[in-house]
């Protein structure tokens, strides 16, 4: 991965968060930022599932548990868009802010820093 395409990723997750934030608002509804927390839960799911040396010994820890942390927050956002459970979605707007905080972390530190070697 290239700085420039690093750059677009994270500036085009952004871009999405701050969209699904102002529709939430507007809308007065959960939905929007239910179902971003999903497609983000799955696609980092998907990433690590095509990249799966991290399961060989030694096990990362870290990856390990992103895995385990997006795997809940999949959980959680399913059972927020079709349960309709209260903890569900207060914990799915927990998660939303945290991607949000991350998203932006990840454009400050792409715009910042040039990286020489991604792995």
């Amino acid at each position: 991965m290239s700085n420039g395409q690093l750059t677009l990723l994270v500036v085009t997750a952004l871009t999405a968060h701050i969209g699904v934030l102002s529709a939430a608002i507007v809308r007065r509804r959960a939905g929007p930022a239910l179902i971003l927390n999903l497609v983000v839960a799955v696609a980092l799911l998907v990433a690590l599932a095509l990249h799966p040396r991290w399961l060989q010994p030694p096990l990362d820890p870290q990856v390990a548990s992103l895995a385990a942390f997006e795997l809940l927050v999949a959980a959680m956002a399913a059972a927020a868009l079709w349960r309709r459970y209260r903890a569900a979605i207060i914990g799915s707007w927990v998660v939303f802010a945290l991607h949000f905080a991350a998203s932006g972390f990840a454009v400050f530190f792409a715009l910042t820093f040039k990286i020489t070697r991604l792995i």
